[in-house]
């Protein structure tokens, strides 16, 4: 069990961030590997995840609560605060209707469909912008945020990827998708807190541990790829992976 959860920690830390889709690559590792895992593993992989979100954007997120407590309404934190409402109200929305058919999404050949999906919004997300994060947008990425619910489809990769085809630069797309990742990771982790099975309190530390310790490589090294308009790089990894798996199934 300790191994599996290691082996499971160090995938969930790496590919949350990094455009690989992580819930398609647990898939991929649980069904060649026989990895072990439960729901409560993955809330404590979840929460893990979301604390690093929280250290890593503390400032941009301190300033967003001042603004809102002083309700300066003219304050650029403060407008991005009510399209973050907006992008997780739809993503709410289009995710409930999906969760009930994530399974039927979980297999070898509709990963590697997502897959090749998620390859083609990386490939054309080398086309970038300078604008700044509006309503159409961010009700838009809420929407890519939902059907990245399907594995094979990279929740960071296809928000960052169609923020940026759709004209925003490359800090205000990363920025504005891990904003949006926050209400989505802490209702993700509720709605599977329900279901909550016991694992020993070691098997969840070092779980929690590996995880919040990969993923903050990861996201630093995905903010580098992103500012350098190399996000199109990891492109070609899915399309191969997509291939592989489609043959496979």
């Amino acid at each position: 069990m300790l191994r599996s959860t290691v082996i499971l920690s160090l995938v969930q830390g790496m590919a949350e961030w990094l455009p690989i889709s992580s819930s398609g690559h647990l898939v991929i590792f649980r069904h060649f590997f026989g990895l072990e895992g439960n729901l409560s593993l993955d809330v404590f992989l979840h929460l893990s995840s979301l604390l690093v979100i929280i250290i890593f954007f503390r400032h941009q997120l301190a300033r967003i609560f001042q603004a809102l407590r002083q309700k300066r309404q003219e304050a650029p934190e403060f407008r991005v605060t009510l399209f973050v409402l907006a992008g997780s109200a739809m993503t709410a929305a289009v995710g409930l209707l999906l969760k009930q058919w994530v399974d039927a999404f979980s297999t070898l050949p509709t990963i590697g469909i997502a897959y090749l999906v998620n390859a083609a919004l990386l490939f054309f997300s080398r086309q970038t912008g300078n604008r700044e994060i509006d309503l159409s947008r961010a009700l838009l990425i809420g929407l890519v945020q939902a059907l990245a619910v399907l594995p094979g489809l990279s929740r960071s990769g296809s928000t960052i990827a169609v923020g940026l085809i759709s004209g925003l630069s490359g800090p205000e797309a990363f920025r504005f998708s891990f904003l949006l990742a926050i209400p989505a990771l802490a209702g993700a982790g509720l709605i599977e807190a329900r279901n909550w099975s016991s694992s020993p309190p070691r098997v969840l530390l070092v779980g929690f541990s590996v995880c919040f310790l990969v993923s903050f490589f990861s996201i630093s090294l995905l903010q580098k790829l992103v500012v350098r308009n190399k996000l199109h790089w990891f492109a070609f990894y899915c399309l191969s992976l997509g291939l592989i798996l489609l043959l496979k199934g």
